[in-house]
């Protein structure tokens, strides 16, 4: 059950990094070269060789995780629930 939480934290913190960063992304988009773009994991292309498509495919792909990691979070916190009323 812990494991469960722990999953769905991790889900979250990495879901939410890879939507901050799309975002900062396509919000540079028209930056001048100095501008680093970033993926979840760090620094990746210059701000010239961003491709707004493949972010708006980042900003899906973590909304989406976003959502299943809350979904794990939801369930397990029913299932807590169920647990506990069970033992009363």
């Amino acid at each position: 059950m812990i494991s469960a939480i722990s999953s769905g934290l991790s889900g979250l913190m990495v879901h939410s990094a890879m939507v901050s960063s799309a975002a900062g992304n396509l919000a540079n988009l028209n930056s001048t070269n100095d501008f680093v773009a970033t993926a979840a994991s760090g620094p990746a292309l210059e701000g010239s060789n961003v491709d707004p498509a493949q972010e708006m495919v980042y900003l899906l792909l973590g909304e989406q995780g976003f959502k299943a990691a809350i979904k794990v979070l939801q369930t397990t916190g029913e299932m807590l629930g169920s647990v506990l009323d069970l033992r009363a």
